[in-house]
Order: structure tokens, then sequence, then C-alpha cells
């Protein structure tokens, strides 16, 4: 079924890696292959299980999440892909509140050694608080058929790396450069009804944005009435 072992530096000893937990999948059965392959970025851990679900899932771990210093499951996001052996979870990339993953044999049915390759990608709190929900499904419209783009990812900032060893000739890396998603919605809480003219008043609200750390402005407009 798989397992996945976390190790932390100076844990049992100054400059000593030690392990701190040991994840494995509830309820997973032989071949769910849980722990292959991983990603981890500050305290969330993605740990995949190629044969879990329908076609693979992605699990997330938050440390601390169900007690101090213990990881806990958050999440699991899979392709939803309209047909199976998409190779989900051939790749998984972490970064501060997005999630890649790769599906190199995805190709809308096609026999998979000409398949293009997708590469899912997850935001944080997409959908819900500590939800991962989808955003996008990116391929490589150049790339040829056996292409498998998706079999390798790497993020850095708002540049996704996606690899593609099958593209001609000799496998190529694309590069994504993840656009600016602004929220949704924003709710404003504790609206005043009125506000006499010249009067100071405060306004709070909240909102949930898809995008890695960026800086964002609200404007509201106010009407008389």
């Amino acid at each position: 079924a798989g397992a996945a072992y976390l190790f932390e530096r100076d844990l049992g000893g100054a400059g000593a890696w030690g392990q701190a937990a040991v994840l494995g999948l509830a309820g997973a059965g032989p071949q769910d292959w849980f722990g292959y392959p991983v990603a981890i970025a500050g305290d969330t851990a993605a740990i995949c299980a190629q044969g879990d679900g329908a076609d693979g899932t992605a699990h997330l771990y938050g440390r601390d999440q169900g007690g101090l210093g213990a990881w806990g499951w958050v999440s699991g996001v899979e392709s939803g892909a309209p047909v199976s052996g998409t190779a989900y979870c051939a790749a998984v990339a972490l970064l501060g509140d997005t999630l890649a993953v790769g599906a190199p044999a995805q190709g809308a049915g096609e026999p998979a050694q000409d398949a293009v390759g997708a590469v899912y990608l997850y935001a944080r709190h997409q959908g819900g608080p500590d939800g991962w929900g989808q955003v996008a499904v990116l391929t490589a419209a150049e790339a040829v058929p056996g292409a498998r783009v998706g079999s390798a990812a790497a993020l850095d900032g708002d540049l996704l790396a996606a690899g593609a060893p099958g593209d001609e000739p000799g496998g190529s890396a694309y590069l994504f450069r993840l656009v600016n998603t602004p929220p949704e919605a924003v709710e404003l809480l504790d609206v005043p009804t009125a506000v006499d003219e010249g009067a100071a008043f405060a306004l709070h609200g909240r909102f949930v944005d898809p995008d890695l750390s960026e800086t964002l402005t609200v404007t509201v407009a106010w009407g008389d009435g």
C-alpha cells in the first residue's frame, strides 16, 4: 500500500535527522502506491497514491493537524478526467498555496503512447477554507503525440516547469507563467446601513485569492442613498 516517512533536522540531536512521522493512507490496499511521488513545502506535504481512486489521488497533509507536531490529512484531489489511465500523479510539485500534479498519459482517450499529457493546477482555499480546488489544466499545444507533458513538474514563484520526455527531438521542458486570477467574490462584513455625511467609519471584509503571495487592492464604490 505504501507509506511516507517524514524526517526533521535536529530531531534527536544537533545536526541529526530524526524521524518525525510515518504517514499511511487509511483504507489503502495493495498497489495503491501511496508515497510515490511526494513534495513538501513549509508545513504542507503532498503525497501521491497512483493506485488510489479512479485514476490516482494526491493527498495533502498539514503539520500540527490533529495535534502539536502531528501531520494530519487535510484534503485529497483527483483529476476528474472523463477517462482513466492518465497516469495522474506521475509528478507533483508544491509551493505556497499552489499544487501541480502531472498526468503525462492524458490524451482524451488516446492510447497512452500517443498522449500529449497535462498538468493539473490546484490552489489552497479554492472552494472553501483549507480546501484545494482545481484552477487549471495545462498542456502544450505544440507538443507532439507521445510527448507526455507532466512527467516531471517544478514550481518557482509564478513559473511552472513541466517535463515532456517524449517530445521531439530528445524531450522538452515547457514553462508556464501562472497568470493572476482575481478573487471571485469579496464579502463585506457588518456593513453599516447608514453613514452620516462627514463621519468616519470602518469596513471589514474577506476574500480568497488563488494565486501565490502578492499585493491586492479592493475598491468599494458608494452612492447616495
